[in-house]
């Protein structure tokens, strides 16, 4: 979750649309991998890109579920936190695939694979394949995964496995 602080808020009521509101600044707690989402919306004969924060991956699923004819998923970031990217801070990398599933002690866990290759688990047992998962379900696909180059991943930013 987001937290706001009131002296932050952008105080020019109705600016930005009826129930919205617009902050400089916002706080985040969760040591969990959370996601940025840029979306193209059609206006016309134009087109505006807005970048969403999702902190968690049911709100990522209601973004992915809103995309209709005239707004597209351009790119899905996630941002990992350092138990889960084995570095000392949060990175943002881009999103290729999200499976979620249940591991073999009933933990419900998500697989995060990024553009280099690395799959990120939020598995502290550290299941990282989905072979290993029972009820395995994709939340994620980038439609753009085939494009031929590919960067490549240093050894020093491969999570080590935590078990």
């Amino acid at each position: 979750m987001f937290i706001s602080d009131e002296s932050y808020s952008v105080r020019l009521p109705g600016f930005f649309g009826d129930g919205q509101s617009a902050w400089r600044m916002l706080e985040r707690q969760s040591m969990d991998p959370w996601y940025q989402v840029v979306r193209r919306i059609c206006e016309g004969s134009g087109h505006r890109i807005e970048k969403l924060l999702a902190t968690s991956a049911s709100v990522l699923v209601g973004i992915l579920e809103d995309r209709n004819e005239s707004n597209s998923i351009e790119v899905v970031q996630v941002i990992t936190p350092p138990w889960m990217n084995a570095t000392a801070l949060d990175r943002m990398e881009t999103l290729v695939e999200l499976t979620a599933g249940y591991d073999h002690s009933g933990e419900y866990v998500l697989l995060h694979k990024v553009e280099c290759g690395v799959v990120y688990t939020t598995s502290f047992g550290g299941t990282s394949g989905t072979s290993l998962l029972t009820e395995a379900k994709t939340i994620y696909e980038d439609p753009k995964r085939n494009a031929p180059t590919v960067p490549e991943c240093s050894t020093a930013l491969m999570p080590k496995n935590p078990g």
